[in-house]
């Protein structure tokens, strides 16, 4: 059974941007900046600074969680 799960990421080291599911649905990430994204939600990263390392911490969690 595949089970959905939320994401929560956070940007330790670098810039990134990621893209959601409309062109213009775009969000720029620098260090310390965090993102829950919504299970279902297509989404991919566009772009990572090519000047530095991308350092990322990410979460995967239900999408039931705390309650279960």
């Amino acid at each position: 059974m595949i089970r959905r799960s939320r994401e929560w990421v956070l940007l330790l080291r670098g810039k990134a941007v990621l893209s959601f599911s409309g062109p213009d649905d775009l969000v720029t990430l620098k260090p310390g900046d965090s993102l829950l994204i919504p299970a279902h939600t297509r989404h991919r990263v566009e772009w990572t600074d090519p000047e530095q390392e991308t350092i990322w911490l990410a979460v995967f969690f239900p999408a039931s969680f705390p309650a279960e």
